[in-house]
């Protein structure tokens, strides 16, 4: 359990530390871990090309390692960089015919 005993002249003391700081460390990654992955869930309402990568991302929620946490920052630097070239539709179309012309237009 990482239970660590000091002594000095006049008494002994028990201390968990290390144990402690392991735990905290796991708790904030997970909470890091899941911020992160709920706002590219969110993200997902514009950049769809990421949704399969979060379907296997989100499966550890429950336990997440720092690995994962890794891998979820690394699809968020890639969204922010597809998010950054994507353009915003410069044309509503009302219909499938009104569309093609306007593809054939700008061709």
């Amino acid at each position: 359990m990482g239970i660590k005993v000091l002594t000095s002249n006049y008494r002994i003391s028990l201390s968990q530390v290390k144990y402690v700081i392991v735990l905290l460390f796991k708790k904030v990654i997970a909470t890091l871990y899941r911020t992160l992955v709920g706002s590219l869930i969110y993200l997902t309402v514009v950049c769809s090309d990421i949704t399969f990568v979060l379907q296997l991302v989100s499966q550890f929620m429950v336990a997440p390692r720092s690995t994962d946490y890794a891998i979820a920052l690394r699809i968020s630097s890639l969204s922010k960089s597809d998010y950054a070239r994507s353009e915003k539709q410069t044309l509503a179309s009302r219909s499938s015919t009104e569309s093609e012309y306007h593809a054939l237009w700008l061709t």
